[in-house]
């Protein structure tokens, strides 16, 4: 299904009481707590969502300050597990559904390979209306058992968003993915942070 399709089916049946609130997203990463690209670029994005649009939910597997820091913005929760595929794994998967369902999570979007493959299995049957997951570079990280599984998840996934053509390109050649599955959305950039400050004629000095 497309975006449209997934955000018309927010609103059948009996669940169309759900466009008379904020549509509610679970943001699944394996942990917030180095600064980096995508932790980044996750927190930012959950600072500026519109909470009259989106309530939003982030979870971790792995606990931290930067997840506490979120609770203005976000309900934040932990699945603490060291992989899917353990008996703390499985459990923490079964609580995870159990949590869509307790908070009517309308929409769970995964980044990074654990917690994809944590949040797809824990999220398939459950009451989410879409399961979306991420690519974020070229698929350095592809080695064959990688790309075995992650075509296996594929097909319990609605949607599959990257963050460059060049990151859609590898997951469509190397995962077999049809090119109408995957979306582009860029990284956001705080352009403040390139707003000229107190030295003025650092520019001229360069000979700019």
């Amino acid at each position: 299904p497309s975006m449209r399709d997934v955000r018309r089916n927010l609103g059948r049946g009996a669940e169309g009481r759900h466009m008379n609130r904020p549509t509610r997203v679970l943001l699944l990463v394996d942990s917030l707590t180095p600064e980096a690209g995508t932790e980044n670029q996750l927190i930012e994005m959950i600072h500026r969502m519109d909470p009259a649009q989106t309530e939003v939910f982030v979870a971790c597997m792995d606990d931290g300050d930067r997840l506490k820091s979120l609770a203005p913005y976000a309900i934040p929760l932990v699945f603490p597990a060291p992989g899917a595929f353990s008996l703390a794994g499985v459990k923490q998967m079964l609580r995870l559904r159990k949590e869509i369902k307790r908070h009517s999570i309308d929409i769970v979007h995964t980044f990074m390979i654990r917690a994809t493959v944590f949040g797809v299995l824990g999220a398939y049957g459950s009451r989410a209306k879409a399961i979306l997951t991420s690519r974020r570079n070229v698929g350095y990280w592809y080695t064959a058992p990688f790309l075995m599984l992650f075509r296996l998840l594929n097909h319990l996934t609605t949607r599959v968003v990257a963050n460059s053509e060049g990151a859609r390109s590898a997951a469509i050649r190397s995962e077999g993915l049809s090119p109408d599955r995957v979306d582009v959305l860029y990284n956001g950039v705080d352009m403040t942070r390139f707003e000229r400050t107190a030295d003025l004629d650092f520019a001229a000095r360069l000979g700019i």
